[in-house]
């Protein structure tokens, strides 16, 4: 009943409510609680400092929007991969694979800490230990299930008691906590016949870039490779002069889009529940939409991701609109081999997303495309704001490979119920398995009825 069939493309029903369609302001309360939730954040982030033995340590100074409050408060990325094999015989596999990886990786065994007297934080790691970051996990009938038959929200709660989902980087800070870890559990209802795999990091230590790069390690088609985790200072500079001053990840976010992120955790405590959906990309809708493109005649070629991110972002109830942009090998500072987070948001309002050619233009130029040029929502309008945002992981996937299985299903796994901002959509193009595209949409039900009538997914 969890996995069922919609609009002849299989659908996860993943959760229940969703949210009011009109937010009423709360006045002086509101306020408070905003203010509020914004000191316990900066308390919280500025008690977690620590001075630490430096010897047979190395270390790296993150990027100042890796160091930021929106880039700490954003959770691990996570993805969970349910497999057809032997979980002994790959638990033996990955056990030793992981540990090469670190090997060559030792910064994916660091921790995060900020200095007295220093800006921003710091990745530290030891360059004489190099524990494991592997667990596998004997099948235990007492456990929470965990199988591809059970819900999404179900397969969460029980990998995060599991210890498998990592934690915030704010909450990381000055903490002995993982960075990077690799589970493996057998699967709940075949425990000797499936099992599903779990790799989890720190979003302030990788992007998707990052992230994929490391996980592709792991098939055993694959070789390891080392990353450089030294952060290119420069590229910070280098987005602005390439996007100009609209960047949507700048190093120092403006203060009403922090307010606006406070402003939705107020409707989260006056009971806002997110939802979560996944579906299959319609491939059909997404070919016609290629040649009506090509027909109109403002572009040569459209890509799939320039069709999905329109139909997603074109949304009627999004005021601003943005879309993730890997920048490696875009800018001079950052290119494929650099681990981090070099990935930043173009910026757009309605009239630019409205066809999957404008967003190939956006992509080309780093600028909004639609004419006459629009201008973004600045200042005290930005309180209410509703953002929806587009990224796309699909390219970074080279899928799990490991001798003697089969991949049954690739997902990203999400805590969709305490994670989700009101103020955000959020869709996430993924590679469910070899030759497909999925979708996963996080948010309200009224934004992903919307998407629903596109005929994307």
């Amino acid at each position: 009943p969890h996995w069922r069939q919609g609009r002849g493309l299989t659908m996860f029903d993943l959760t229940s409510l969703s949210s009011s369609t009109c937010m009423t302001p709360l006045g002086v309360t509101a306020a408070a609680v905003v203010v509020g939730a914004a000191a316990v954040w900066w308390i919280k982030s500025k008690s977690k400092t620590e001075v630490i033995d430096m010897t047979s340590k190395s270390e790296v100074q993150l990027l100042e929007m890796e160091s930021s409050m929106v880039m700490m408060d954003q959770v691990a990325i996570t993805t969970i991969t349910f497999v057809k094999g032997d979980p002994s015989t790959t638990s033996t596999f990955l056990q030793q694979r992981v540990a090469s990886i670190v090997a060559a990786n030792p910064w994916l065994t660091g921790r995060l800490v900020r200095r007295k007297g220093r800006k921003g934080c710091f990745l530290v790691w030891d360059t004489t230990k190099l524990p494991s970051h592997f667990h596998s996990y004997p099948h235990n009938p007492s456990d929470a299930p965990m199988s591809r038959e059970i819900a999404y929200e179900d397969v969460y709660v029980a990998a995060n008691k599991r210890g498998m989902v990592l934690k915030k980087g704010m909450d990381s800070v000055g903490r002995d906590q993982d960075l990077f870890r690799v589970s493996l559990v057998p699967d709940s209802s075949q425990p000797t016949k499936r099992f599903v795999v779990v790799v989890s990091m720190c979003h302030v230590i990788g992007d998707g870039h990052t992230f994929y790069s490391v996980h592709n390690m792991l098939s055993s088609t694959a070789s390891v490779s080392a990353l450089d985790p030294t952060r290119q200072q420069a590229a910070t500079e280098e987005y602005e002069k390439a996007m100009g001053s609209e960047m949507g990840l700048p190093p120092s976010p403006s203060g009403w889009l922090i307010a606006n992120m406070m402003w939705g955790m107020v409707r989260i405590l006056f009971g806002y529940k997110a939802r979560a959906k996944v579906y299959y990309v319609n491939e059909e809708h997404v070919a016609k939409c290629k040649e009506a493109a090509v027909k109109e005649g403002r572009v040569g070629w459209v890509s799939t991701n320039d069709v999905v991110t329109s139909e997603i972002l074109k949304t009627p109830y999004a005021d601003t609109c943005m879309m993730a942009v890997n920048f490696r090998n875009k800018v001079p500072s950052a290119s494929y081999h650099h681990a981090g987070n070099y990935e930043n948001l173009l910026l757009y309002r309605p009239p630019d997303v409205q066809s999957p050619s404008l967003i190939r233009l956006s992509v080309s130029s780093l600028r909004r495309a639609s004419s006459p040029p629009t201008t973004l929502i600045e200042g005290p309008r930005r309180l209410g704001e509703k953002m929806t945002c587009v990224t796309n992981w699909s390219s970074f996937d080279k899928g799990l490979e490991l001798a003697g299985c089969d991949t049954d299903l690739h997902i990203p796994l999400y805590d969709f119920v305490s994670a989700t901002s009101p103020v955000f959509f959020i869709g996430i193009v993924f590679r469910p398995c070899k030759g497909k595209l999925a979708l996963l949409l996080l948010g309200s039900q009224r934004d992903m009825s919307e998407v629903e009538k596109m005929g994307v997914v």
